[in-house]
């Protein structure tokens, strides 16, 4: 007896046959089993692979914009943190002055030194309460020492042929303030009288 199959021609397609498990079959069956399961898996792959990719991209637009808006309130945290010290500086200063603790005598000096107009007559306008701490002190004989009520505490004006000199606490602060925040800003330095 042969031990090679024999072919059997049906007149119509069986429709219960079924295949034995073993033998060359079974290894076709498991080799189209295996390639099944690896076509699924890619088109599962695949199928995540565009999942992703719809949602990256809404995801990455969210992340910039976060960093985005964390940037402006951190700029803008700073910014609140100068313009707070500017204004705590700003009082304290003020205190300073009205309790008489502020160095006049060393405010007009800088303020005379800073006119620089050599022997020529100045005249140098104070605060009355500020006129009567330095009516000992004695200044050159080209400076002329006079009383403005309308000169704040603390502040100075001197004036020349040259022109006028005024010291003013409030705008040297705020100059400090506009150097800052055009600092924080990397724009050049904001044109700024002398710090007193």
């Amino acid at each position: 007896m042969s031990s090679s199959p024999k072919r059997v021609l049906l007149p119509q397609p069986p429709n219960d046959v079924g295949v034995a498990a073993d033998g060359p079959v079974a290894g076709i069956e498991r080799l189209a089993d295996q390639a099944a399961l690896r076509r699924s898996e890619r088109a599962a792959r695949e199928a995540e692979a565009a999942a992703v990719g719809r949602l990256k991209a809404p995801f990455d637009a969210l992340v910039a914009g976060l960093a985005a808006e964390r940037e402006r309130l951190e700029s803008e945290l700073v910014q609140s943190s100068i313009s707070l010290g500017l204004a705590v500086a700003s009082e304290l200063v003020r205190r300073e002055i009205d309790g008489d603790r502020h160095d006049i005598e060393g405010i007009v000096r800088q303020c005379l030194a800073e006119a620089n107009v050599g022997r020529q007559p100045m005249r140098l306008a104070l605060h009355p309460d500020d006129a009567a701490r330095l009516k000992e002190v004695r200044f050159s004989a080209d400076v002329e020492l006079t009383v403005d009520p309308q000169v704040r505490k603390g502040d100075a004006l001197v004036t020349s042929s040259i022109g006028t000199l005024v010291r003013d606490v409030d705008e040297s602060l705020a100059n400090v303030g506009r150097a800052l925040h055009a600092e924080l800003r990397n724009e050049p330095d904001a044109p700024a009288e002398p710090l007193s």
